[in-house]
């Protein structure tokens, strides 16, 4: 259903696009795009202490769907 959809967008075929809504579930359980992001494992993570600001890529959150979507990015700039 959703698969047509998100296979408009550049570098996402169709088995991607499954691995995608499998992973996700039902998307509405998402109030944004940043609790996404942060479920993927895509957003940066903060460490802080005092004075001292770190951000780094999280190594959590969803494997499977953060492997498809990094193989995607990684199609359109080849």
């Amino acid at each position: 259903m959703y698969q047509n959809q998100l296979t408009t967008m550049p570098g996402i075929s169709y088995n991607l696009a499954t691995k995608f809504i499998t992973e996700i579930g039902y998307i509405n359980r998402f109030d944004s795009a940043d609790k996404l992001a942060r479920y993927a494992g895509l957003s940066p993570a903060e460490h802080s202490s005092g004075k001292s600001n770190r951000t780094s890529r999280k190594k959590y959150g969803c494997r499977n769907l953060k492997h498809g979507i990094e193989k995607g990015i990684n199609f359109i700039y080849q």
